[in-house]
């Protein structure tokens, strides 16, 4: 049977427990690296995770994950570094969130 506490709330999904979470940031991963203009190679393979959304429609429980390339750096017109993104080698909107609990939506 779940413990439903005031801090954390639960849904209950085919009877297993699941913490809930409205609206969450996702995680970064441990292996980021900082993007070089010129490894443009390293652009192409860094994805990350910038925000995903869980909502509840009726008994379903939806989730809207919104995945992107974020290696852009931002820079003035003379070149000097405005902005650094960091970003990971790994998919954490597709691999950080268990399968059963979310369901995404185009």
């Amino acid at each position: 049977m779940c413990m439903i506490s005031d801090l954390t709330k639960i849904i209950i999904i085919s009877s297993m427990c699941i913490p809930s979470v409205h609206s969450v940031i996702c995680y970064t991963c441990d292996d980021c690296t900082t993007f070089d203009p010129v490894k443009t190679e390293i652009a192409q393979e860094c994805v990350s995770c910038e925000q995903f959304r869980r909502f509840q429609y009726g008994n379903l429980t939806y989730a809207n994950r919104t995945c992107a390339r974020v290696c852009s750096p931002m820079h003035e017109d003379h070149g000097e570094l405005l902005e650094e993104r960091r970003c990971c080698k790994q998919d954490l909107c597709n691999s950080y969130w268990p399968k059963f609990e979310v369901k995404s939506l185009s």
